[in-house]
């Protein structure tokens, strides 16, 4: 009787906790899908969903030209833009071009793969979290902490790969760790070779191979998800102190190999030469990326006492299991934060972390609801208390955030350009044998303009020079000038000081908001 009253309490709560979760799914999916296609494509998003296209229209991967109206394969794009053949994150390029292929090309169908991802992200970081903190509540705060975080909200809104890098790093971390933790037979036929395996490579092949899989695919995405490879090195030297098994040695020295072989191609052969500018060891201080971790749900200071207690307290655990899932969460999150602070020589962004923040969440979330636990164990309502206000702290945290971010998010407080307005005028008022002269021309909004038209690219990182610039401008009639107003330093100051003085303004800053300049000239103005 205990065992059927057992098994029908355990049932209510698993559906009460799936009713929890698919309510922050729902949620997620709702703040994400919101005007969603509200905003021009920004950045980067330009190069996939140009490739996107061009692969709807000849399955390659080349970026399409919008004025040419046809793969840059065969036009100027070919030789002027490095990345014409854009094969980066190619995974998430095929994603776009089938949602463009069932929806049509718009800013919402290209980012609706990014929803639809953070979604299962959602999903993701409550199993995950659920199996390393064994703690239900933690995982449950875990996923709505996720659901309602700004910071992704804003990356699952973007045509990005860091959306399908969320998930699948997080089963990629999840099942590597079991797959080492755990254990499987192999019977291969030979009592000598079944020996072998049970001593030196007692691991679960199953777990191994999904999370072989899942790297493999968030590597494809963004080299960033190599940053397994060193937290799982450092979790095995653990394993090897404490326990001492033959299977944690044995892959301490495979590691310990594989970094001497990887220091010395990158050293003194050009093998991993495109990764070598990367590094640039204890001569950064990159520490916003503390931030990025410890800032959210709770405030960076709140958050850094919470993350630091955690990665300290979880050696004093005293269940081995509990224990080591712990160090590995907090090894993770170690490794990460040194790596990008002191090592990685990038420009600091948060997406560039962001694949780290979901463990991040889980080790704060423990230090706020555990360990004051712990402390409070004789006093059983004081426990329940603590964690009623825990929820609604964090509840209360993640709502403020996302409403003091629904400018950015939603509203009209965007600092990207807004190319669809501020293009209109370039395409309405073009009249034959003129240029448009162009940093960084999103040819999707010029989409209008004739096949013949003259694209003068101004290059970028200042390589245009006045020269050349004055070459052009006596070769055409008349024409437009443009440039993302965040994007200016790629221009020569005496050009742009030039450009100010002597042509028509029309659009950009001093004239209005859509953070696009565009000017006008003819030859009259030329002087």
């Amino acid at each position: 009787m205990k065992g059927t009253q057992k098994l029908i309490t355990d049932r209510r709560a698993h559906s009460i906790l799936v009713g929890i979760v698919s309510f922050a799914c729902l949620f997620n999916f709702m703040l994400g899908f919101f005007r969603l296609g509200q905003h021009d494509f920004r950045e980067d998003e330009f190069q996939v969903v140009d490739t996107a296209v061009n692969y709807v229209h000849n399955g390659e991967w080349y970026k399409w030209d919008w004025v040419q109206d046809q793969s840059g394969k065969f036009t100027d794009c070919i030789t002027q833009d490095p990345r014409c053949h854009y094969t980066r994150a190619w995974p998430h390029t095929w994603l776009v071009a089938q949602s463009f292929r069932l929806f049509g090309i718009s800013p919402w169908a290209a980012r609706l793969v990014s929803v639809l991802f953070g979604v299962l992200a959602t999903a993701v970081v409550f199993f995950v979290a659920r199996f390393f903190t064994h703690n239900r509540l933690i995982a449950v705060l875990s996923s709505f902490s996720f659901a309602l975080s700004p910071e992704l909200l804003a990356l699952f809104r973007l045509t990005r790969m860091y959306a399908l890098l969320l998930p699948l790093f997080l089963l990629a971390a999840y099942f590597l760790y079991r797959g080492i933790t755990e254990t499987q037979r192999v019977n291969t036929g030979s009592r000598r070779l079944n020996t072998f395996f049970e001593r030196y490579l007692h691991v679960h092949y199953g777990y191994l191979g999904l999370g072989i899989l899942c790297l493999f695919l968030a590597t494809l995405l963004h080299v960033n998800a190599l940053i397994l490879l060193p937290v799982l090195f450092v979790y095995m030297i653990y394993l090897a102190l404490m326990y001492r098994h033959p299977t944690a040695i044995l892959s301490c020295v495979v590691g310990i190999i594989g970094i001497t072989l990887a220091t010395y191609f990158i050293r003194y052969t050009d093998v991993l030469f495109s990764i070598e500018g990367f590094f640039a060891p204890l001569t950064l201080r990159h520490f916003i990326y503390l931030r990025f971790i410890a800032g959210y749900p709770f405030p960076v200071w709140l958050g850094t006492v919470a993350l630091i207690g955690t990665m300290f307290g979880c050696w004093m655990i005293r269940r081995r299991q509990a224990r080591d899932k712990m160090v590995y969460l907090s090894t993770l999150v170690a490794v990460a934060l040194f790596f990008f602070i002191f090592v990685a020589d990038r420009y600091t962004t948060f997406t560039y972390i962001s694949h780290i923040v979901p463990f991040g969440l889980m080790l704060i979330l423990y230090g706020m609801v555990v360990f004051p636990s712990l402390l409070l164990k004789s006093f059983p309502r004081a426990v329940r208390v603590w964690k009623i206000v825990v929820t609604v702290l964090v509840l209360s945290f993640c709502i403020a955030a996302v409403y003091s971010h629904r400018g950015v998010l939603y509203g009209e407080e965007y600092a990207y350009g807004r190319f669809s307005e501020a293009y209109q005028v370039i395409v309405e008022d073009y009249q034959p044998e003129q240029a448009v002269f162009a940093q960084y021309l999103r040819g999707i909004y010029v989409d209008g303009l004739p096949a013949n038209t003259h694209v003068v690219n101004m290059l970028k990182n200042k390589a245009y020079t006045e020269q050349q610039f004055f070459a052009d401008l006596h070769a055409y009639p008349s024409g437009w000038i443009t440039w993302e107003t965040r994007k200016a330093y790629h221009l020569r100051q005496s050009i742009r000081l030039y450009i100010r003085q002597h042509f028509r303004h029309v659009h950009g800053v001093g004239v209005d908001n859509t953070h696009v300049e565009v000017y006008y000239f003819d030859q009259s103005m030329v002087k």
